[in-house]
């Protein structure tokens, strides 16, 4: 092997040494650093939980004594009815905002 030959193989041996001697320093630092995380997470409480939405807002109806209306108050008319009572298109509409292609593939399929 020619002298160049032998320096580029001692070269190399040199940056693989080099690599290892700096993968076993770094090791133990990150191998260590799991149960940290783990126990800082337990200690947070970063479990998932259930997120409870409230109800929209609705109209609020002030009464008389005998029940007659008196004022409405809101923000956004808003009326919460059953699922029976929205329209067609308005059903259409909210599923082609989410997905346009849902009638194409269905509920069950993707793509």
């Amino acid at each position: 092997m020619s002298r160049r030959g032998t320096k580029i193989v001692r070269l190399a041996a040199a940056s693989a040494a080099a690599g290892v001697l700096a993968a076993g320093i770094v090791a133990p630092a990150g191998g260590s650093a799991a149960p940290g995380f783990m126990s800082a997470a337990d200690a947070v409480d970063l479990r998932p939980v259930d997120l409870v939405e409230p109800p929209p807002a609705e109209v609020t109806i002030v009464q008389d004594a005998k029940g007659g209306e008196i004022a409405r108050f809101y923000e956004e008319y808003r009326e919460v009815v059953g699922f029976d009572k929205i329209a067609e298109v308005m059903k259409t509409a909210i599923v082609a905002i989410e997905d346009y292609r849902f009638y194409e593939h269905g509920a069950g399929r993707r793509g």
